[in-house]
C-alpha cells in the first residue's frame, strides 16, 4: 500500500499491510532544535542535518501540506519591542505581544503573552479587515499544483506553516488572550458570536477554490482550549458558542469531500470528545499524555469510532528512561489500538529536549517491529 491508500485503510477502520511511523506537523512527533543540537555535541547526531532529514532518517511518513495563507493578511510586522537580557518582547504576525526567550525557534518555549491586538468591538473592526478572501493567499503556482495534486500518492492536509486551521476558540484566544476572552463570553457574548461568524465566512469562502480543485485528505482545526484540569470553557458555553460555526465549516467540508476532519487541542478534552462528535469531527489528536492526563486506550474504549492521533507518553524517550519502560509503553498503547483500527500512533506533542537518542533509536525500532515494518 502506498502512503495515501494506508491512510484511508486506517482512517475507514480497515486492516493495513503495515502501519507507517506518521508524523503530523505542529503536533504530533517532531524535533526539537535544542535536543538536535545536544545530541550533535554529544557527537551522537545521526547523518541528517534537519528536522525534515531526521523524519527521513526513521524512516518517518508525514502528509504535505498544500500552502494557502489562513491568517492574518497583511500580517502584522514581527520585530523585538525591547531587549531583556536572555528574553525578548516581540510583537508577532498576529498582533501579539509577547515576552519570550531569545532564539525562541530553537528552544520551542511558551512565551508569556502580555497583550492582544482585540480589547473591544472597535478593535475588532479595526482588525477584521485582515481575515479576508484574497487571490495572494494561494501560491503563484497553484495552477501546476493542482495538476501535480491530482496524480499523487501521498496524504494532503490543509494549511500553510503548521498546517491547521483556525477554531472558534483558537482564533478567540489569538485575538483576545485567555483572561480577556473569558470575561467577554459575559460581557460582550455577541462580539464573541460576530468573530466566529466572520471567522467561518472567511473560512468557506478562501477554501472554496482548493476544495473544488484538490481532494484534501486531512484538516486539522486548532484550537488548544484545555489543560490539565480540564477545558477552558464548560461544555453549554462550547453548545453556544462554538458548535453552531462549527457544524456550518464541517457540512461544507463534507459537501467538498474531505476525507477527514480534526481538532487539536492539549490537554484533557474527554469532556468535549462527544461536542466535537455532533459537532461534525472524525478525529482528535495529539492525546496529551502529559498536561492533559489522556489515556488513548481509554478514549479508544469510550469512543470506537473516533480517529485518534498520538497519546504516546514523550517522556518515555528522556535521558535515564530504560528501553524497558519505552517498551511497556508501546506495548501497553500501540499494539492493541492498531489491531482496533482508526488510529496513528506517535508521540504527544514533539519529542522533549531531554530526549536521548539511543533512546530515540530504540523507541523507532521498537514501533516499527510493533506496526509490521521491515
Amino acid at each position: 500500500m502506498n502512503q495515501l491508500e494506508c491512510f484511508r485503510a486506517i482512517c475507514n477502520f480497515e486492516p493495513v499491510d503495515a502501519m507507517p511511523l506518521w508524523r503530523f506537523q505542529g503536533c504530533v512527533g517532531g524535533f526539537y532544535l535544542e535536543m538536535v543540537d545536544r545530541w550533535r555535541e554529544e557527537e551522537r547526531f545521526p547523518p541528517a542535518q534537519s528536522n525534515d532529514s531526521l523524519l527521513t532518517y526513521f524512516g518517518m511518513e508525514q502528509p504535505e501540506l498544500i500552502p494557502i495563507e489562513m491568517g492574518m493578511w497583511p500580517p502584522f510586522e514581527t520585530k523585538v519591542l525591547e531587549d531583556r537580557g536572555d528574553r525578548e518582547l516581540v510583537q508577532t504576525a498576529s498582533g501579539e505581544v509577547v515576552l519570550q526567550v531569545k532564539d525562541n525557534a530553537r528552544y520551542c518555549s511558551m512565551p508569556h503573552f502580555v497583550s492582544a491586538p482585540v480589547k473591544n468591538r472597535a478593535d475588532w473592526e479595526a482588525l477584521k479587515g485582515r481575515y479576508q478572501p484574497d487571490p495572494r493567499r494561494y501560491p503563484m503556482n497553484w495552477n501546476n499544483l493542482v495538476e501535480r495534486y491530482r496524480c499523487r500518492n501521498n496524504v494532503l492536509r490543509l494549511g500553510a506553516g503548521a498546517g491547521y486551521v483556525s477554531g472558534y476558540y483558537g482564533r478567540l484566544r489569538a485575538l483576545l488572550g485567555i483572561e480577556h476572552l473569558s470575561v467577554m463570553y459575559y460581557d460582550d457574548p455577541q462580539l464573541i458570536k460576530d468573530i466566529n461568524a466572520a471567522t467561518v465566512d472567511f473560512l468557506i469562502e478562501t477554501l472554496d477554490q482548493c476544495l473544488s480543485e484538490v481532494e484534501v485528505d486531512m484538516i486539522v482545526i486548532g484550537e488548544d482550549m484545555a489543560g490539565r484540569n480540564g477545558s477552558l470553557i464548560s461544555p453549554a458555553m462550547f453548545r453556544e458558542f462554538m458548535m453552531p460555526y462549527y457544524q456550518r465549516f464541517t457540512a461544507f467540508c463534507r459537501a467538498h469531500d474531505v476525507g477527514s476532519i480534526w481538532v487539536d487541542s492539549d490537554g484533557d478534552i474527554r469532556k468535549l470528545i462527544p461536542l466535537f462528535l455532533e459537532a461534525g469531527i472524525d478525529g482528535v489528536m495529539p492525546l496529551d499524555t502529559v498536561m492533559g492526563q489522556v489515556d488513548v486506550v481509554e478514549i479508544r474504549e469510550a469512543f470506537p469510532q473516533l480517529l485518534l492521533a498520538g497519546g504516546i507518553d514523550k517522556r518515555i524517550v528522556e535521558e535515564g528512561r530504560s528501553f524497558q519502560e519505552i517498551d511497556v509503553e508501546l506495548e501497553r498503547k500501540v499494539r492493541p489500538m492498531i489491531e482496533k483500527g482508526g488510529y496513528f500512533p506517535g508521540p504527544d506533542h514533539a519529542w522533549t529536549p531531554q530526549a536521548s537518542l539511543p533512546n530515540v533509536i530504540h523507541y523507532v525500532e521498537k514501533m516499527r517491529e510493533i506496526c509490521g515494518l521491515t
